[in-house]
């Protein structure tokens, strides 16, 4: 019979990978090619310091992408 395979997990490890630069960066461009997507008004920014993971974000900055995100749901469709 098989032995049972025990897995301690390295919570500290992960929350150091999630949360380095380089998981920023991959939020930053995945926002930026979304942001770039939806077209012109829409932009993106890195969210803010987070103990568990990075963040990134596309806002409508002008009105015009406002009202074409609250019209037509642009956001959802860059996503794909």
């Amino acid at each position: 019979m098989a032995k049972k395979l025990s897995i301690e997990w390295n919570n500290q490890g992960f929350r150091d990978i999630l949360t380095s630069e380089g998981a920023y960066a991959v939020c930053m461009k995945a926002a930026e090619e979304i942001a770039s997507k939806a077209g012109d008004g829409f932009t993106a920014s890195r969210g803010w310091k987070s103990k568990v993971r990075a963040h990134a974000f596309v806002n409508a900055d002008t009105y015009e992408a406002k009202l074409e995100q609250a019209e037509n749901d642009t956001l959802s469709k860059a996503v794909g």
